[in-house]
């Protein structure tokens, strides 16, 4: 075979091959469909298009077509630097000067081409000077912004990038010897080879085979597999975020990360996105924000399949994280709960033995002395008795009472808290007949329970006249708005609750004096149906020296709140 044939052959080669290139490029724009894939596609396939005009003889037949086809070869670099504008804008003398050569040669071109066949005029050499000056120094520069920004990307978007450098400088490289030994075959076939080695790494440049791919990937799959037994033995939010962010940052090149919930809440940060574009990845439990380059996207599909399957870790390490939260709380809430139920049954069987050990002491008494007890002795001695196994018998029903508070299930309805306080007005002056039951507001409609409320109030109505210090006590009930929903008061001016007993008399069995009659159970019964409320109640300092219950219902329980106060405290 002939080295003609051979060039020939070569030559159809190197352009088959950039016809693949454009096909290439065309899928890449698919894909991404941003303005770098479409200078890609422009550039390809108008360099494409003047290679088989050339080569299929049709610029033979019609001389003019010969400027077509050297100005799509003489476009192609210019557009390429159009595509690396696309992701960082030109200084603009870079954005200036080479379309005003690129104007100029190609109205050069017009003039000169087609080149005589019998010899060059120096007009004609400098056309072709300039021409591949103009060529090679653009393939230049698109090589080295590619070059230097590649230099903080991750491996397969770095490599990527500088083999794209390679082969737009070897292209040029192609072209500056066909200028230089034209006519002359041996070169003739060097050039042909050049122009198919750059068309092989413009395609591993824009689609590198997958073996290729795993081969540059391996140092990232490598991290990923550290950061996933990281992650895996994390057992907070913010352990995951710590974790996570760094190693993102890193395997996609970025410049800081974000992981956030769902619901927007912010669970952790890693660097600074300032003046980057954002990579999102949304999952199930969170949303990974990555700052990377602009090169990125377009070069860093592995990285953002990365990202996905990282991001995919943190949403199970979070999973995990979140179990073991709830693992704890429960076992610190079951610990609270032993804790508590020890101290109750402390309390319960102290007080339950102290009248049993009272009965059973007169029981001695009364049989082993009954012969010489009188009458008003044997009299005394039956009414302690008695008196002492009412009192149990009180003690028993209270402990029932708190065990189903929260327990049986009860009717909620619309509860006229003002209705309720004027029943139990109505029932005090049988047992405490000097106290007085003030209601100072209009108190609000509430969703409850209407024998729990009344147990509420009657308790704490109950509380503050025996334990007021006086028999004429006066208990005063109003209402104000909270940022919660609605606070209720219930205020007396007797002799009150000292600071540091109020949060312990909410306890079971619970009594400021030994001396006072009751089980000590009311209040401890109060919180726990203000508790199923979802509220709070709490002693507050009542100012006057009585005092003072607050309770907090949540806004949902209110029905109704005609005449209740803004204000703060006070009555």
């Amino acid at each position: 075979m002939d080295l003609e044939r051979v060039l020939e052959l070569a030559g159809w080669a190197s352009t088959f091959a950039f016809v693949a290139l454009a096909v290439i490029a065309l899928r890449v724009y698919r894909r991404h469909g941003d303005a770098a894939s479409k200078w890609l596609v422009v550039s390809f396939s108008v360099l494409t298009g003047g290679l088989l005009v050339s080569r299929s003889g049709l610029s033979d037949a019609v001389p003019a077509l010969q400027v077509v086809v050297v100005l799509a070869i003489l476009a192609f670099p210019y557009l390429l630097l159009q595509f690396t504008a696309a992701f960082v804008p030109l200084r603009p003398v870079l954005r200036v000067a080479p379309a005003v050569v690129f104007a100029v040669l190609a109205v050069w071109t017009f003039a000169v081409v087609p080149l005589p066949e019998d010899g060059r005029s120096a007009g004609d050499i400098a056309w072709l000077v300039s021409f591949l000056a103009f060529f090679g120094l653009t393939s230049l520069t698109v090589a080295t912004r590619l070059w230097r920004a590649a230099e903080g990307e991750p491996t397969i978007a770095r490599r990527r990038m500088r083999t794209l450098a390679i082969a737009a400088v070897l292209l040029s490289l192609g072209l500056l010897l066909a200028g230089v030994a034209a006519g002359r075959p041996g070169f003739g076939l060097v050039v042909q080879l050049t122009a198919l080695v750059s068309t092989v790494l413009f395609g591993i440049a824009f689609l590198p085979p997958a073996l290729l791919r795993a081969s540059w990937r391996a140092t990232e799959e490598d991290q990923l597999y550290r950061a996933a037994l990281r992650l895996m033995a994390t057992t907070s939010d913010a352990e995951v975020a710590e974790v996570l962010l760094p190693q993102v940052t890193r395997v996609v090149g970025g410049h800081g990360a974000t992981l956030e919930s769902v619901d927007g809440t912010l669970l952790g940060e890693f660097g600074d996105g300032t003046g980057t574009e954002p990579m999102d990845v949304t999952l199930t439990r969170t949303r990974l924000r990555v700052w990377v380059s602009p090169y990125t996207p377009f070069f860093g599909e592995d990285e953002a399949k990365l990202l996905l399957r990282l991001g995919l870790l943190a949403d199970l390490a979070l999973d995990r994280a979140a179990l073991l939260a709830r693992e704890q709380e429960a076992r610190s809430e079951t610990e609270s709960v032993n804790a508590e139920l020890e101290a109750f049954v402390y309390s319960a069987s102290h007080d339950l033995k102290t009248p049993l050990v009272t009965i059973l002491g007169f029981l001695d008494v009364l049989g082993d002395e009954r012969a010489s007890l009188s009458a008003e002795d044997t009299t005394f001695y039956l009414g302690r008795m008695r008196a002492n196994a009412r009192y149990m018998q009180e003690l028993i029903g209270d402990l029932l009472e708190l065990s189903r508070i929260g327990r049986v299930e009860t009717t909620v309805e619309p509860v006229d808290l003002a209705e309720v306080l004027t029943e139990i007005e109505e029932g005090l002056g049988a047992v405490h007949p000097d106290v007085r039951l003030v209601v100072q507001d209009e108190l609000p409609t509430v969703l409850a329970n209407r024998t729990r409320t009344r147990q509420l109030f009657a308790n704490l109505v109950e509380n503050a006249a025996r334990y007021g210090g006086r028999p004429d006590v006066t208990v005063r009930v109003g209402a104000n708005a909270s940022d919660a929903g609605c606070e209720l008061r219930v205020v007396d001016d007797g002799v009150g609750v000292p600071e540091e007993h109020r949060e312990r008399v909410f306890g079971v069995f619970e009594r400021l004096s030994t001396d006072e009659r009751g089980t000590g159970i009311g209040l401890a019964i109060c919180r726990k149906i203000v508790a199923e409320l979802g509220g709070d109640i709490r002693f507050v300092d009542g100012g006057d020296g009585g005092a003072d219950v607050r309770i907090t219902l949540p806004e949902e329980l209110l029905v109704d709140r005609p005449g209740v106060r803004t204000g703060g405290g006070g009555d």
